[in-house]
């Protein structure tokens, strides 16, 4: 009655209790020669439910212990192609998956670049 005004906001958290999102990783172990294209992927597993745009974020470990960096250019997939893999492409890799909740972290892929060819050769001679 005498003109005064209030506002009043409410916060509402909608999250989900039996529903999760689930990220299964095919393959964790990637061998390459140089030169070779490389396909490392991700895939949300059947029984998974997201809640919104799912998106995909490559991360590279470049050495033990050290922190997971985001790939530049790495596109929001869940599949990563390095065209022509190179020897410095060798190291830890995942894909952390984000639905409009939750984000998960995949499995680690190790990716090894090299020649193929073993670095010593030992013969073991016995006469019998």
């Amino acid at each position: 009655g005498f003109g005064n005004a209030n506002t009043e906001y409410l916060s509402v958290v909608v999250q989900r209790e039996t529903c999760v999102l689930i990220v299964n990783t095919p393959t964790t172990v990637v061998s390459a020669l140089p030169g070779e294209e490389v396909t490392l992927a991700v895939e949300l597993d059947p029984a998974s439910c997201a809640v919104g745009t799912v998106t995909s974020e490559w991360k590279k470990q470049s050495g033990e212990g050290e922190d997971f960096v985001v790939i530049p250019g790495a596109p929001n997939s869940p599949t990563y192609v390095i065209g022509s893999a190179a020897e410095g492409d060798t190291g830890v890799y995942r894909c952390d998956v984000s639905d409009s909740m939750y984000t998960v972290a995949s499995e680690e892929i190790m990716l090894t670049v090299g020649s193929g060819l073993p670095v010593a050769l030992t013969a073991i001679v016995t006469d019998l």
